[in-house]
């Protein structure tokens, strides 16, 4: 996953501030899509709201793992992110024209 999305060269645009203190969230650039990585360190389910100026609205996320298109960035640039415990997802926001 990480040399066929590029994962290893991206830049990394934000680390938002999260609502639950065992979630981080980091947001990459990667060619002309943004790149999130969401990480649980909590033994527990958790679930919350990303928000950043680099999530662009109506972007699809897609999910890097499986391929499935899970959600899109809402106009506020948030997406919601629901995570089970010690879970983590890498995700792909593809720009609508």
């Amino acid at each position: 996953m990480r040399a066929r999305y590029g994962i290893a060269t991206a830049v990394q645009l934000d680390v938002p501030a999260v609502s639950h203190k065992s979630m981080l969230v980091m947001i990459h650039r990667i060619e002309e899509s943004e790149q999130v990585t969401v990480l649980n360190f909590s033994g527990e389910p958790v679930s919350g709201t990303i928000l950043s100026p680099h999530l662009v609205p109506g972007s699809a996320v897609t999910d890097l793992l499986t391929g499935a298109v899970t959600d899109e960035v809402d106009d506020l640039h948030c997406l919601h992110i629901e995570l089970g415990p010690y879970d983590g997802r890498a995700l792909l926001l593809r720009h609508t024209a």
